[in-house]
């Protein structure tokens, strides 16, 4: 047990979405077929705003429950799924990103905080 010590992210978690994003992408990027069912834009995308998120966590700028949409999406995108068309990652990172800057904005900027 830890005696009721609070947790903190240190900030090796934070950077771990790229350093995992990046050698998945150079794996499946070979592939003829990951042309099809993966976008690698997308992966790179999803990590970037998973660890901005993170960082923003850490900060204190946005609280821990914002974090879930971003990680969802990271992961989705960088499972080998995909669906036709570039709906998919404007759904899933458009969405997490817009979410992420009304927590944001809602918080640091906007009254009635």
């Amino acid at each position: 047990m830890n005696g009721g010590a609070k947790r903190v992210l240190s900030w090796i978690p934070i950077f771990l979405p790229p350093i995992v994003t990046i050698p998945w992408v150079v794996v499946l990027a070979p592939l003829k077929l990951a042309e099809d069912i993966f976008s690698i834009p997308s992966a790179l995308a999803a990590s970037a705003l998973f660890t901005l998120v993170l960082a923003a966590v850490k900060k204190k700028h946005l609280p821990k429950r914002w974090v879930i949409l971003p990680l969802l999406s990271w992961i989705y995108e960088c499972l080998p799924i995909t669906l036709p068309g570039p709906i998919d990652e404007f759904l899933a990172i458009g969405g997490s990103g817009m979410v992420t800057f009304w927590a944001w904005a809602k918080k640091e900027h906007l009254p009635g905080k």
